[in-house]
């Protein structure tokens, strides 16, 4: 069954909702350059430390040069370029899909990059934004997507663009490992709509039983 993730939480009723409905992990966002940014909000910043010990929680990074926090209570990370990680936890690598990318040296450098980086648990498929990691609202190539799970070493995250209503054609299109949203959940950046948050798991889920 594909795996879940929250991303760009802000208050911890949303964590806690979107991990009671199953959701496999909840994303917070460190970069500064975002507008689910937590760095300067002591209430959200204290979040990850009060979910349950098993949670899964994932500090999301434009690259290690926008700030690493320290500890952040996040067993994850996920950012998206510059140097490996010099940090001991696993990490989601996030590589964006411009519209005049091709596969093959696409592909290539994404295993060279994985090959690079020590620690690479996985990487994450989001749309290119000259101005904003993550949580744009634009899709990507599903079938580029589903090409780039065939051909690479590493489990892939889709993102981009899903909402409860796309989800299910995504994940049966892709087949990713796991599909990650922000923006189609929410009511405003940071605040998600609890509804949404559910139809989104139950549909994304379900396409896979």
């Amino acid at each position: 069954m594909v795996r879940v993730k929250i991303c760009g939480l802000t208050r911890q009723s949303d964590a806690e909702f979107a991990l009671e409905c199953g959701a496999d992990a909840v994303g917070f966002v460190f970069e500064p350059s975002s507008p689910r940014y937590i760095g300067g909000n002591e209430e959200a910043l204290a979040v990850p430390h009060r979910l349950a010990p098993y949670a899964q929680c994932v500090a999301v990074y434009g690259n290690y040069q926008s700030g690493w926090s320290g500890y952040t209570g996040c067993n994850v990370i996920q950012y998206a370029d510059g140097d490996p990680w010099p940090n001991p936890l696993p990490y989601v690598l996030a590589c964006r899909i411009g519209q005049m990318d091709e596969i093959d040296p696409f592909v290539g450098a994404v295993n060279s990059k994985v090959g690079e980086h020590e620690g690479v648990k996985g990487i994450l498929l989001d749309a290119f934004d000259a101005h904003q990691f993550g949580g744009t609202g634009k899709t990507i190539d599903w079938s580029f997507a589903a090409e780039v799970v065939n051909r690479v070493s590493v489990p892939v995250i889709l993102a981009g663009g899903l909402t409860p209503e796309n989800v299910a054609d995504a994940v049966r299109q892709v087949r990713p490992y796991a599909v990650d949203v922000s923006s189609g959940v929410e009511s405003e950046p940071g605040l998600k709509d609890l509804s949404k948050v559910r139809e989104f798991i139950m549909a994304a889920k379900g396409a896979t039983r």
